[in-house]
Protein backbone atom coordinates (compact mmCIF):
# COMPACT_ATOMS: atom_id res chain seq x y z
CA UNK A 1 0.00 0.00 0.00
CA UNK A 2 1.59 3.46 -0.71
CA UNK A 3 2.50 5.17 2.10
CA UNK A 4 -0.25 8.33 3.32
CA UNK A 5 0.52 8.97 6.57
CA UNK A 6 2.98 12.40 6.90
CA UNK A 7 4.79 10.44 9.84
CA UNK A 8 6.48 7.61 8.84
CA UNK A 9 10.36 6.11 9.70
CA UNK A 10 13.23 5.67 7.43
CA UNK A 11 15.65 2.70 7.70
CA UNK A 12 18.68 3.11 5.69
CA UNK A 13 20.27 -0.32 5.50
CA UNK A 14 23.06 0.30 3.89
CA UNK A 15 23.86 1.92 7.35
CA UNK A 16 22.62 -1.20 9.01
CA UNK A 17 25.52 -3.24 7.14
CA UNK A 18 28.03 -0.23 7.53
CA UNK A 19 27.15 -0.57 11.28
CA UNK A 20 27.12 -4.80 11.38
CA UNK A 21 31.03 -4.71 9.20
CA UNK A 22 32.37 -2.07 11.67
CA UNK A 23 31.34 -4.51 14.92
CA UNK A 24 32.69 -7.40 12.56
CA UNK A 25 35.74 -5.38 12.40
CA UNK A 26 36.22 -5.97 16.32
CA UNK A 27 36.13 -9.44 16.86
CA UNK A 28 38.24 -12.22 16.16
CA UNK A 29 38.50 -13.50 12.48
CA UNK A 30 37.15 -16.91 13.79
CA UNK A 31 34.64 -15.25 16.62
CA UNK A 32 30.95 -15.95 15.08
CA UNK A 33 28.39 -12.97 16.11
CA UNK A 34 24.44 -13.49 16.93
CA UNK A 35 22.65 -10.29 16.26
CA UNK A 36 19.31 -9.42 19.04
CA UNK A 37 16.26 -8.55 16.73
CA UNK A 38 14.15 -8.51 19.52
CA UNK A 39 11.34 -5.90 19.92
CA UNK A 40 11.06 -5.94 16.09
CA UNK A 41 14.62 -5.22 16.28
CA UNK A 42 14.76 -2.12 18.27
CA UNK A 43 11.61 -0.96 16.46
CA UNK A 44 13.49 -1.19 12.96
CA UNK A 45 11.70 -3.72 11.62
CA UNK A 46 13.12 -7.37 12.66
CA UNK A 47 12.57 -9.12 9.54
CA UNK A 48 13.82 -6.86 7.09
CA UNK A 49 17.08 -6.36 9.47
CA UNK A 50 17.68 -10.04 10.20
CA UNK A 51 17.23 -10.50 6.03
CA UNK A 52 20.14 -8.15 5.86
CA UNK A 53 21.78 -9.08 8.86
CA UNK A 54 21.73 -12.84 7.38
CA UNK A 55 23.23 -11.64 3.82
CA UNK A 56 25.76 -9.73 5.46
CA UNK A 57 27.32 -13.47 7.55
CA UNK A 58 25.64 -13.10 10.79
CA UNK A 59 25.88 -16.37 12.28
CA UNK A 60 22.69 -15.97 14.31
CA UNK A 61 20.11 -14.15 15.72
CA UNK A 62 18.46 -13.57 19.06
CA UNK A 63 14.87 -12.71 19.94
CA UNK A 64 12.75 -12.33 22.87
CA UNK A 65 9.43 -14.48 22.26
CA UNK A 66 8.70 -17.76 20.25
CA UNK A 67 6.43 -15.60 18.47
CA UNK A 68 9.68 -13.41 17.13
CA UNK A 69 11.18 -16.27 16.04
CA UNK A 70 8.52 -17.65 13.97
CA UNK A 71 8.54 -14.26 12.63
CA UNK A 72 12.15 -14.77 11.42
CA UNK A 73 11.26 -17.77 9.54
CA UNK A 74 8.48 -17.32 8.54
CA UNK A 75 10.39 -14.11 6.61
CA UNK A 76 13.15 -16.58 5.33
CA UNK A 77 15.42 -16.73 7.71
CA UNK A 78 17.81 -19.95 8.08
CA UNK A 79 20.35 -19.21 10.22
CA UNK A 80 19.98 -20.35 14.52
CA UNK A 81 17.44 -18.20 16.16
CA UNK A 82 17.56 -17.98 19.98
CA UNK A 83 14.90 -17.23 21.98
CA UNK A 84 16.36 -15.13 25.28
CA UNK A 85 13.57 -15.47 26.93
CA UNK A 86 13.35 -18.81 26.72
CA UNK A 87 9.10 -20.81 26.52
CA UNK A 88 6.53 -21.42 28.57
CA UNK A 89 4.26 -24.16 28.74
CA UNK A 90 2.47 -24.69 25.56
CA UNK A 91 5.31 -23.17 23.55
CA UNK A 92 7.50 -26.19 22.33
CA UNK A 93 5.63 -27.17 19.69
CA UNK A 94 6.27 -24.46 18.00
CA UNK A 95 9.90 -24.33 18.93
CA UNK A 96 10.17 -27.64 17.33
CA UNK A 97 8.26 -26.77 14.10
CA UNK A 98 10.11 -23.88 13.19
CA UNK A 99 13.94 -24.98 14.51
CA UNK A 100 14.23 -22.46 17.34
CA UNK A 101 16.63 -22.36 19.87
CA UNK A 102 15.57 -21.88 23.88
CA UNK A 103 17.30 -20.28 26.42
CA UNK A 104 17.11 -22.48 29.48
CA UNK A 105 17.42 -21.23 33.06
CA UNK A 106 14.84 -23.09 34.52
CA UNK A 107 15.24 -27.02 35.10
CA UNK A 108 11.73 -28.17 35.35
CA UNK A 109 11.09 -26.63 31.78
CA UNK A 110 14.45 -28.77 30.02
CA UNK A 111 12.65 -31.86 32.03
CA UNK A 112 9.44 -30.60 30.45
CA UNK A 113 11.29 -30.11 26.50
CA UNK A 114 13.06 -33.79 27.01
CA UNK A 115 9.72 -35.42 27.92
CA UNK A 116 8.32 -33.73 24.98
CA UNK A 117 10.89 -35.04 22.62
CA UNK A 118 10.63 -38.69 23.19
CA UNK A 119 7.62 -38.58 20.87
CA UNK A 120 9.75 -37.67 18.03
CA UNK A 121 13.26 -39.29 19.83
CA UNK A 122 14.72 -36.40 18.48
CA UNK A 123 16.99 -34.01 20.84
CA UNK A 124 16.54 -30.04 20.88
CA UNK A 125 19.24 -28.08 21.02
CA UNK A 126 19.38 -25.42 23.95
CA UNK A 127 21.59 -22.89 25.90
CA UNK A 128 21.98 -22.64 29.49
CA UNK A 129 21.79 -19.30 31.26
CA UNK A 130 23.46 -18.36 34.23
CA UNK A 131 22.81 -15.70 36.35
CA UNK A 132 26.26 -14.14 37.17
CA UNK A 133 25.02 -10.70 38.80
CA UNK A 134 22.22 -9.08 36.95
CA UNK A 135 19.82 -10.93 39.29
CA UNK A 136 16.98 -11.71 36.57
CA UNK A 137 16.96 -15.15 34.58
CA UNK A 138 19.88 -17.83 34.85
CA UNK A 139 20.69 -20.39 37.02
CA UNK A 140 22.27 -19.23 40.31
CA UNK A 141 26.64 -20.29 40.40
CA UNK A 142 26.14 -21.67 43.46
CA UNK A 143 23.74 -24.41 41.83
CA UNK A 144 25.23 -24.28 38.89
CA UNK A 145 26.80 -27.73 39.04
CA UNK A 146 23.55 -29.79 40.42
CA UNK A 147 21.65 -28.16 37.70
CA UNK A 148 24.16 -29.05 34.89
CA UNK A 149 24.43 -32.75 36.33
CA UNK A 150 20.72 -33.36 37.01
CA UNK A 151 20.40 -31.43 32.86
CA UNK A 152 23.03 -34.71 31.66
CA UNK A 153 20.50 -37.57 32.72
CA UNK A 154 17.91 -35.32 30.65
CA UNK A 155 17.64 -37.72 26.97
CA UNK A 156 16.91 -35.59 24.65
CA UNK A 157 18.16 -32.11 25.43
CA UNK A 158 21.14 -31.33 23.81
CA UNK A 159 23.28 -28.58 25.83
CA UNK A 160 24.76 -26.96 22.65
CA UNK A 161 25.65 -23.32 24.56
CA UNK A 162 26.08 -21.57 27.87
CA UNK A 163 25.34 -17.38 28.23
CA UNK A 164 25.05 -15.19 30.60
CA UNK A 165 23.92 -10.99 30.84
CA UNK A 166 26.28 -7.98 31.76
CA UNK A 167 24.94 -5.80 34.48
CA UNK A 168 26.90 -2.70 33.37
CA UNK A 169 28.24 -1.04 30.27
CA UNK A 170 32.10 -1.20 30.13
CA UNK A 171 34.56 -3.62 31.63
CA UNK A 172 34.92 -2.17 35.24
CA UNK A 173 35.46 -4.29 38.53
CA UNK A 174 31.79 -5.52 38.29
CA UNK A 175 31.92 -6.52 34.98
CA UNK A 176 35.12 -8.31 35.76
CA UNK A 177 33.31 -9.79 38.34
CA UNK A 178 30.80 -11.18 36.39
CA UNK A 179 33.37 -12.70 33.43
CA UNK A 180 35.25 -14.58 36.48
CA UNK A 181 31.45 -15.87 37.61
CA UNK A 182 31.40 -17.25 34.23
CA UNK A 183 34.84 -18.88 33.11
CA UNK A 184 33.81 -21.03 36.72
CA UNK A 185 31.08 -21.77 35.32
CA UNK A 186 32.03 -22.47 31.76
CA UNK A 187 34.27 -25.20 33.74
CA UNK A 188 32.02 -27.19 35.06
CA UNK A 189 30.18 -26.94 32.21
CA UNK A 190 32.87 -28.23 29.91
CA UNK A 191 33.42 -31.08 32.62
CA UNK A 192 29.72 -31.65 32.27
CA UNK A 193 28.69 -31.94 28.86
CA UNK A 194 32.49 -31.29 27.40
CA UNK A 195 32.93 -34.85 25.83
CA UNK A 196 29.45 -35.57 24.25
CA UNK A 197 30.76 -34.80 20.54
CA UNK A 198 28.65 -31.54 19.92
CA UNK A 199 30.22 -28.09 19.56
CA UNK A 200 29.39 -25.59 22.14
CA UNK A 201 29.09 -21.75 22.10
CA UNK A 202 29.53 -18.97 24.89
CA UNK A 203 28.26 -15.91 24.67
CA UNK A 204 28.87 -12.83 26.69
CA UNK A 205 29.73 -9.91 25.33
CA UNK A 206 27.44 -7.19 23.85
CA UNK A 207 27.95 -4.33 21.65
CA UNK A 208 30.16 -2.58 24.40
CA UNK A 209 32.11 -5.18 24.93
CA UNK A 210 32.69 -5.58 21.53
CA UNK A 211 33.54 -2.51 20.81
CA UNK A 212 36.49 -2.65 23.69
CA UNK A 213 37.42 -5.90 22.65
CA UNK A 214 36.67 -7.55 25.58
CA UNK A 215 34.94 -10.73 23.74
CA UNK A 216 36.38 -13.89 25.28
CA UNK A 217 38.87 -16.58 25.73
CA UNK A 218 40.43 -17.94 22.94
CA UNK A 219 39.26 -21.33 24.30
CA UNK A 220 36.31 -22.69 23.58
CA UNK A 221 33.82 -21.15 20.79
CA UNK A 222 32.93 -17.79 21.88
CA UNK A 223 30.44 -15.73 20.41
CA UNK A 224 29.65 -11.88 20.27
CA UNK A 225 25.81 -10.34 20.76
CA UNK A 226 25.51 -7.11 18.77
CA UNK A 227 22.59 -4.86 20.00
CA UNK A 228 21.93 -1.30 20.13
CA UNK A 229 25.44 -0.37 18.26
CA UNK A 230 23.49 -2.63 15.15
CA UNK A 231 21.24 0.20 14.73
CA UNK A 232 23.91 2.94 14.90
CA UNK A 233 23.66 3.99 18.74
CA UNK A 234 26.64 4.62 20.81
CA UNK A 235 26.53 2.46 24.17
CA UNK A 236 28.93 4.88 25.91
CA UNK A 237 30.25 8.42 24.69
CA UNK A 238 33.16 7.41 24.81
CA UNK A 239 32.48 4.70 21.91
CA UNK A 240 32.51 7.92 19.39
CA UNK A 241 36.46 7.79 19.49
CA UNK A 242 36.59 4.02 19.92
CA UNK A 243 34.03 3.01 16.43
CA UNK A 244 32.08 4.89 13.44
CA UNK A 245 28.42 3.89 13.42
CA UNK A 246 25.59 5.46 11.53
CA UNK A 247 22.02 5.97 12.54
CA UNK A 248 19.69 3.43 10.66
CA UNK A 249 16.54 5.02 11.58
CA UNK A 250 15.22 8.60 11.02
CA UNK A 251 11.70 9.88 11.81
CA UNK A 252 10.24 12.14 9.94
CA UNK A 253 7.20 14.10 9.44
CA UNK A 254 5.11 16.96 8.71
CA UNK A 255 3.91 20.05 9.72
CA UNK A 256 0.22 20.50 9.23
CA UNK A 257 -1.10 23.14 10.76
CA UNK A 258 0.89 26.83 10.92
CA UNK A 259 -0.31 29.84 12.64
CA UNK A 260 1.08 33.26 14.00
CA UNK A 261 -0.01 34.12 17.83
CA UNK A 262 0.55 37.17 19.98
CA UNK A 263 3.01 37.80 22.53
CA UNK A 264 1.11 35.99 25.89
CA UNK A 265 -0.59 33.22 24.34
CA UNK A 266 -0.30 29.84 25.72
CA UNK A 267 0.41 26.96 23.68
CA UNK A 268 -1.43 23.42 24.77
CA UNK A 269 -2.11 21.61 27.90
CA UNK A 270 -1.87 23.67 31.35
CA UNK A 271 -0.33 26.51 29.77
CA UNK A 272 2.87 25.37 30.61
CA UNK A 273 4.42 27.65 27.28
CA UNK A 274 3.34 30.98 26.68
CA UNK A 275 4.71 33.55 23.59
CA UNK A 276 6.91 36.20 24.86
CA UNK A 277 6.15 37.82 21.71
CA UNK A 278 4.42 37.53 18.52
CA UNK A 279 5.37 33.55 17.03
CA UNK A 280 5.02 31.62 14.71
CA UNK A 281 3.79 27.81 16.17
CA UNK A 282 3.50 24.33 13.98
CA UNK A 283 1.68 22.04 14.32
CA UNK A 284 3.07 18.17 13.23
CA UNK A 285 1.51 14.99 14.05
CA UNK A 286 3.19 13.57 16.32
CA UNK A 287 2.60 12.49 19.81
CA UNK A 288 2.93 10.38 22.62
CA UNK A 289 1.04 7.62 21.06
CA UNK A 290 3.23 7.48 18.24
CA UNK A 291 6.46 6.99 21.05
CA UNK A 292 7.22 10.55 21.11
CA UNK A 293 7.84 10.50 25.06
CA UNK A 294 5.46 13.51 27.02
CA UNK A 295 8.66 13.89 29.36
CA UNK A 296 9.97 16.01 25.93
CA UNK A 297 7.29 18.89 26.41
CA UNK A 298 9.20 22.44 26.35
CA UNK A 299 12.59 20.58 26.69
CA UNK A 300 13.63 18.74 23.04
CA UNK A 301 13.58 20.04 19.37
CA UNK A 302 12.70 18.82 16.09
CA UNK A 303 14.50 19.84 12.78
CA UNK A 304 12.43 22.64 10.10
CA UNK A 305 14.50 23.70 7.50
CA UNK A 306 17.88 22.75 9.10
CA UNK A 307 17.39 24.16 11.86
CA UNK A 308 16.55 23.18 15.61
CA UNK A 309 13.29 24.35 16.40
CA UNK A 310 11.64 24.03 20.27
CA UNK A 311 8.92 21.88 21.33
CA UNK A 312 6.32 24.43 22.70
CA UNK A 313 4.20 23.27 25.14
CA UNK A 314 2.93 19.90 26.53
CA UNK A 315 3.09 16.92 23.89
CA UNK A 316 -0.55 15.68 23.67
CA UNK A 317 -1.63 12.45 22.44
CA UNK A 318 -1.17 13.28 18.44
CA UNK A 319 0.27 16.13 18.07
CA UNK A 320 3.39 18.27 19.24
CA UNK A 321 3.38 22.16 18.64
CA UNK A 322 6.26 23.92 17.74
CA UNK A 323 8.20 27.58 17.95
CA UNK A 324 9.16 27.87 14.49
CA UNK A 325 9.64 31.93 14.83
CA UNK A 326 13.51 32.12 14.69
CA UNK A 327 13.18 30.09 10.46
CA UNK A 328 11.82 32.09 7.92
CA UNK A 329 10.01 31.05 5.39
CA UNK A 330 8.24 27.85 7.20
CA UNK A 331 4.86 26.42 5.54
CA UNK A 332 2.88 23.82 5.60
CA UNK A 333 3.48 20.88 4.54
CA UNK A 334 7.09 21.26 5.51
CA UNK A 335 9.55 18.12 6.57
CA UNK A 336 10.21 17.98 9.83
CA UNK A 337 12.39 15.44 11.61
CA UNK A 338 11.89 14.35 14.75
CA UNK A 339 15.28 12.18 14.67
CA UNK A 340 17.79 12.13 12.16
CA UNK A 341 19.06 14.77 10.12
CA UNK A 342 18.29 16.95 7.78
CA UNK A 343 21.13 19.85 6.20
CA UNK A 344 23.65 19.18 7.98
CA UNK A 345 21.72 19.12 11.65
CA UNK A 346 21.31 16.22 13.34
CA UNK A 347 19.07 15.21 16.35
CA UNK A 348 20.23 11.10 17.46
CA UNK A 349 18.26 9.04 19.92
CA UNK A 350 20.75 9.47 22.28
CA UNK A 351 20.09 13.28 22.57
CA UNK A 352 16.64 12.74 22.84
CA UNK A 353 17.06 9.93 25.54
CA UNK A 354 19.06 12.38 27.29
CA UNK A 355 16.36 14.61 27.12
CA UNK A 356 14.01 11.85 28.03
CA UNK A 357 15.61 10.82 31.21
CA UNK A 358 16.07 7.18 29.34
CA UNK A 359 18.54 5.48 26.79
CA UNK A 360 18.71 5.12 23.51
CA UNK A 361 17.00 1.59 23.47
CA UNK A 362 13.96 2.97 24.71
CA UNK A 363 13.57 6.05 22.12
CA UNK A 364 13.73 3.39 18.84
CA UNK A 365 11.54 0.71 20.69
CA UNK A 366 8.89 3.46 21.68
CA UNK A 367 8.08 4.28 18.20
CA UNK A 368 4.81 3.16 17.49
CA UNK A 369 3.40 0.89 14.85
CA UNK A 370 1.56 3.98 13.68
CA UNK A 371 3.83 5.25 11.64
CA UNK A 372 4.96 2.82 8.97
CA UNK A 373 8.75 1.82 8.07
CA UNK A 374 10.22 2.42 4.58
CA UNK A 375 13.13 1.05 3.76
CA UNK A 376 16.15 2.50 1.34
Amino acid sequence: MKRVSPTYVEIDLEALRYNYRQLRGCLPSAMKSLCVVKSNAYGHGAQRVAKVLQDEGADAFGVGTIDEGVQLREAGVKKPVLVLLGLMEGQTEAVVRYGLTPVVYDLETARGLSDHMTRSGKKLAVHLKVDTGMTRLGFLPSQFAEICTALKKLPFIEVAGLLTHLAEAGHGPFTAQQWKAFQKAKDIFDATFGNDGTPKLYHVANSQASIDRKTGNSDGEFMARFGIALYGAYPMERDRKAISLKPVLQWKTRVISLKEVPARTPVSYNRTFVTKKTSRIAVVPVGYADGYPRILSNRSEMLVRGKRVKVAGMVCMDLTMLDVTPVPGVSVGDEVVVLGSQKGEEIRAEELAQAAKTISYEIFCGISERAPRVYR
